[in-house]
Parts: structure tokens; sequence; C-alpha cells
């Protein structure tokens, strides 16, 4: 009966030991940790907290790069620019061939001179000069008339003698009947000079010199599409066509790509797995074999609402192609010079204290941005160098002093 006793108690305190083995593995996890080379232990139970994150990233013009195409059909008779060169807003930088564009814009501003001036006659009204000369036309027929009517009298006397025959009184009334219509004609005429263009006239005159203007506005337009102009500053990074080829809208290839290079980010990919606590105003450290060994400081300046497909590729072997990434922009110091599109390693430290964009200091605000404490001693990353993930260490951290490996962003195997 004492026997029964002690075998219950051994197999509860043996069910309590596994049980509390089992409540270990649960909060611990096997390998105690979170099994990624990107955290770093904690204290408490909290877990541990991420530290950095890092990524490949190119660099871009902050405003994105412009292709100009020609927007008429053609052929290309210049190129003004050559890559590198500078152009201003509403520089023209390439011309189609437009010498009939031209002929018919020299037409259509002599038509809009002719119908602006007819336009202006008919408002004015007759001349001083052209209402006299209609009055004095009117004095010359009365007295033709008076003349006549003379003479047809004298006829009738002589009829009446017998001196003259019936023929000769009727021929001077002939005369006498033109007289009068020649003495009508220049009355009315007078009249009409006098009263001036009617309103109808007026009317008309100054349609067709709208409808000359909507032609020259119409010649315009068809010449100025011949030129490709520069839609902003910048610089032409790419020049894609040369002189006498044929501009096709079936298949639209852009003359020219420019770009304003007086601000530069970093588009840098992260892995859908570790964008958790990535926020705008992170500091981020940029590196390439491009630099000799330079670093730039930088901040996160936005972050995409959007995952997507991985575009930037550091050409490695082991290198997941099929992650979704969410594009990261970090912006450059001002002043910094950096080809379009290399390929850099950017390391964000996810400790430094997220502040909005307008109260940044150095490269986006007015002051010095000295490097987080995270990145202060970092070596190269491994995207571009080609050192192993797990070989790159980062010093001690403004959280935790311990060394913190670090893995360029789950993006290799």
């Amino acid at each position: 009966m004492t026997a029964q006793p002690k075998a219950s108690a051994s197999v509860a305190l043996v069910l309590i030991l596994i049980a509390g083995a089992y409540t270990s593995l649960d909060r611990g996890g096997i390998g105690g940790g979170q099994g990624h080379a990107t955290t770093a232990g904690g204290t408490g139970g909290a877990g541990p907290r991420r530290q950095v994150v890092a990524g490949l990233g190119v660099v871009e013009p902050s405003s994105g790069t412009i292709d100009l195409a020609a927007p008429a059909l053609g052929i290309l008779s210049s190129v003004r620019v050559r890559e590198g060169d500078r152009v201003r807003r509403g520089e023209i930088v390439a011309e189609i061939a437009n010498d009939d564009l031209k002929a018919r814009l020299a037409q259509a501003e002599a038509t809009l001179a002719i119908r602006t001036a007819q336009a202006r006659l008919i408002e004015e009204g007759p001349r001083t000069e052209e209402i006299r000369k209609a009055e004095a036309q009117l004095r010359e027929e009365e007295g033709n008339l008076r003349l006549m009517q003379a003479q047809f009298e004298r006829r009738q006397r002589l009829v009446r003698e017998g001196a003259v025959s019936s023929e000769a009184l009727n021929a001077a009334g002939n005369s006498l009947t033109a007289a009068r219509e020649r003495r009508s004609a220049a009355e009315n005429s007078l009249q009409i000079l006098r009263q001036g263009a009617r309103p109808d006239e007026i009317g008309a005159a100054r349609a067709e010199v709208r409808l000359a203007e909507n032609q020259l506005a119409e010649a315009r337009a068809a010449l100025a599409k011949s030129f490709v102009r520069a839609s902003t500053d910048g610089v032409v990074l790419r020049r894609y066509r040369e002189p006498g080829e044929a501009i096709s809208t079936q298949n639209i290839v852009p003359v020219v790509q420019i770009a304003d290079l007086s601000r530069l980010v970093v588009r840098t990919q992260i892995d859908e797995n570790d964008i958790a606590e990535l926020s705008i105003g992170q500091g981020a450290e940029i590196s390439a074999p491009a630099l000799n060994g330079r670093r730039l400081a930088g901040r996160v300046e936005r972050i995409s609402p959007r995952l997507g497909a991985k575009i930037v590729s550091s050409d490695s072997p082991t290198e997941k192609r099929d992650a979704r990434v969410l594009d990261v922009i970090v912006a450059l110091p001002p002043g910094a010079s950096l080809p379009i599109n290399l390929r850099v390693d950017v390391v964000i430290d996810l400790t430094s204290a997220a502040v909005p964009v307008a109260g940044l200091r150095g490269p986006l605000g007015n002051g010095p941005a000295p490097l987080p404490r995270a990145l202060a001693a970092a070596p190269p990353p491994c995207a571009v160098t080609g050192c192993k993930p797990a070989e790159a260490v980062l010093a001690g951290s403004a959280l935790d002093p311990r060394p913190v490996p670090i893995r360029q962003s789950r993006l290799y195997d």
C-alpha cells in the first residue's frame, strides 16, 4: 500500500517535466531563435528585433527618365544632341523633314494678311475721296440728262414743223432715257457709299478672318509636330535614332532619352519577408565597387504601396529570381554624381528614427547626416562585392551592442 502512492508521484513528476519541455520549445523554437541571420538576439519575452535589412538597388533620377518621341510621321532630317549633352526645357533636339509644312505655313500667313486687310476696308467704309468722286459722277450725269432733255424737246418742235423725220425724234428719246438711267445709277452709288457696309457684310468679313486664323493655327501645329523638344531640363542619356531614319506610328521608337540628374535616388528592392519594419526616414548606406571603397549616406524617401517582380539582378547563380520584392526609394546626398542604372548595395538601418521627410537633415535637408551607429562600421554588403551573406557581420547597433550577422534581404538561398 505504501509503494502505490510513491509510483503515482513519480509518474506525475515525469509528466510535469515533459510539459515544461514542450512549453520551452514552443516559446523559443528549435535552434533558439527566428532561424534567419538578419535578426539579433534580445532580452525578455518580446523576442529578437531586426537591426538592418539589405537589398540590391539601382541608381536612377528622382524624376525618372523620359523617352522623347516624334509626334508626326516622316523622315528624320536631323538630331541636334548627343549623349551627355545638357538640354533646356523646350529646346529642339531633333527635326523631321518639313519643307512642305513650312510652305503651307507661309501660305496660311499670306491668306490671313489678305483677309484681315479686306475686313478692315469693309469696317472702315469708303474714303472721302471715293465719296467726292461719286458726287462728281452724279453731277456729270445730271448735266448729260439736261442736255438730252433739251435735244429731245427741240426735235419735237422740228417734227411738228416737218423739218426732221420721226426717226430723229425716236433717237433723241432713247438718248434721254439712257441719260436718266445713268443719272439714277450714279445717285444710288453715292447713297451706298454714304451709308457704308451693311452689318452682314462686316460679319462675313470677320468670319473670313477667323477662318484664316484657324488655318494658320493648323499649319503652325502641323509644323510644330515635326520638331522633338525637351520636356524638361536635363541631360541626354541615350540617342536611339539617326538622321535619315523613318518615323512611324506603328512601331514607335523614341529619338532620345533625357533625365534630370540634379537629384538622384536608389531604387532598392527588398524581399517581401523583410518589409515589416521599413518606414520613411530610416537611414541607409550605399556602396558599390564603382565607388572605390567610399560609402554614401542616404534616407528612405518613399516606399512603394505594392509588391512586384524582381527587376534588379546581381547575376549571381544563387540569386532567387522569382522573389517578390518591395521598391524602397532611398534619396542620395545632394550633389551625388553616379551613373544612371549603376547597381549598388543598400543597407537600411531599421533602428534609426523614422521622421517626416520635411524634417530630415543631410541628404534631404540642410544639415549634415552622419551614418547611423548601426551602419558606421558595417563592411560592404554582398550583392555586388561577391562575399557570402553569412560572412557579412554588422558591428553593434544602437539597441544592441553585440555583433549582428546580416543577410542580403533573403534574396539568396
